[in-house]
């Protein structure tokens, strides 16, 4: 074996090592931004639901929100208060999308239980955001994994039943 043939085995292994590293370091880039998008998903959800960081008037619309029909809403407590929700829904479909929490069914209707505690909630699925989720994973181009609806169906039933 002449210099040349060991030079280029040498090389090789090199290169081989300089990919092993940077696939290390690429996997655990992908684990620390896995982490980091988990705590702001966190960091969202507790500004979402915590009413202490919202000022009294908006305390008072979600107040009324949680017995009171979406329609006996004034105009603007329903403009309020569908934003809010809009913000909440919309996170839980981000989380399904993104396959957070392993897409655990039990996860998920925790999560839509949390959002039909409200009755405006309640109100707002059933002439919106049901056929909005229904389009949802029936049009999406972006791979959307069904099943969501489903499980928001269940949370809603579970919740209306005490109701009625």
């Amino acid at each position: 074996m002449d210099l040349t043939s060991i030079a280029q085995i040498v090389s090789g292994i090199a290169t081989l090592v300089v990919a092993l590293v940077l696939l290390i370091q690429i996997r655990q880039q992908h684990k620390d931004a896995e982490i980091q998008i988990a705590i702001m998903s966190e960091t969202m959800n507790e500004k979402i639901y915590n009413f202490g960081n919202y000022d009294q008037s908006f305390i008072d619309v979600m107040m009324k929100a949680i017995s009171t029909s979406f329609d006996d809403l004034h105009e603007n407590e329903q403009f309020i208060f569908r934003q809010w929700h809009s913000v909440a829904h919309r996170r839980i479909i981000q989380d399904w999308r993104l396959g957070r929490a392993n897409r655990d069914p039990l996860a998920y209707k925790i999560a839509y239980k949390q959002l039909f505690r409200f009755k405006s909630s309640l109100e707002l699925w059933s002439i919106r955001d049901q056929d909005l989720l229904k389009n949802i994973e029936k049009n999406s181009k972006t791979n959307f994994k069904t099943g969501l609806l489903k499980i928001a169906n269940e949370a809603y039933l579970e919740i209306q039943e005490p109701i009625q």
